[in-house]
């Protein structure tokens, strides 16, 4: 998967569900963070995070939080990802489980929601909703966190 070019910054603080305070290059800036989980064991004041430069007139932020380093590992914290990279991984051919499906829909409405990916051949279907996990203990993944 492509990856945008990314800055290394500061986490100082998270205004709100959707929107942190980082330190870029010695400067103050809001970042918006696609993810509204509590994160609260990754985005500590001081963490090493890194952003994607997002400036346009219509955004109050004019950047995205992507990566907070953790125990000397990256976390994603974009929510938005994991979908993206699924649906590029079975379209490459490299998930053996989901091989016998010839056509992906993405953000498929069923009710009144809406589900990452649908996978289909003739009539069966595998419903998809694709997660990040952000929080760990003892070696086992949790979500939501």
């Amino acid at each position: 998967m492509e990856y945008p070019p990314l800055l290394p910054a500061r986490f100082l603080r998270r205004d709100n569900r959707f929107r942190a305070l980082v330190e870029v290059s010695g400067s103050p800036a809001s970042a918006y963070v696609p993810n509204s989980g509590r994160l609260g064991e990754l985005l500590v004041v001081g963490a090493p995070v890194w952003v994607r430069s997002m400036a346009a007139s219509n955004r109050k932020t004019m950047y995205d939080l992507c990566l907070v380093e953790h125990a000397g590992v990256l976390v994603s914290i974009d929510a938005r990802l994991p979908p993206r990279l699924l649906a590029e991984v079975w379209e490459a051919g490299r998930l053996e489980e989901l091989s016998g499906y010839d056509v992906l829909e993405r953000e498929v409405q069923v009710g009144g929601s809406r589900l990452d990916l649908r996978l289909r051949r003739d009539e069966t279907v595998c419903w998809i909703e694709a997660k990040s996990v952000t929080l760990v203990r003892d070696g086992l993944a949790l979500f939501p966190d």
